[in-house]
């Protein structure tokens, strides 16, 4: 009965341990994977419209039309590691969103982007700031205040 009693607590300690450190520290990791990969989505993205402006002189309506890179058909698609991209093209520019699909729980910032290079990160409260090249989601400080949509920093 003792014997019973110990395998009881032992696997009752394994399965608060698993459901308090375990669990949260994976979810977080898949988190940051998919910022990751949504924000150099936003720069390829970025670097498609650039050559397809070079090549149409303008910048594209959709990600429909950057079409041909496999890789890019992938983001057009409706949902791609957790995030949605949307591209809002305008005479001189186009405004880039990529959108986690449930937000806190696929991703924790709205990353956007424009024809200037720069790659925004806006967390839950409209609070956006720069990314940069070796930004990553674990350090949220980044340098210069963001107004989303107009392309301005502050």
């Amino acid at each position: 009965m003792k014997k019973i009693l110990v395998l009881l607590i032992i696997f009752i300690v394994v399965g608060w341990i698993v459901k308090e450190i375990v669990l949260p520290n994976m979810v977080a990791a898949s988190i940051s994977a998919n910022e990751y990969r949504a924000y150099f989505s936003c720069r390829t993205i970025q670097e498609a419209c650039a050559i397809y402006r070079d090549q149409y002189g303008s910048y594209p309506e959709s990600l429909e039309a950057l079409g041909k890179d496999a890789s890019l058909k992938e983001l057009a698609r409706e949902e791609s590691h957790g995030y949605r991209y949307y591209i809002e093209g305008m005479p001189d520019g186009y405004v880039l969103r990529a959108v986690p699909t449930k937000m806190n729980h696929t991703g924790r910032y709205i990353f956007e982007a424009n024809e200037t290079g720069a790659v925004f990160a806006c967390d839950n409260s409209g609070e956006c700031r720069a990314a940069q090249e070796g930004w990553s989601p674990s350090m949220p400080s980044m340098p210069y205040p963001y107004t989303p949509g107009d392309g301005s920093i502050d």
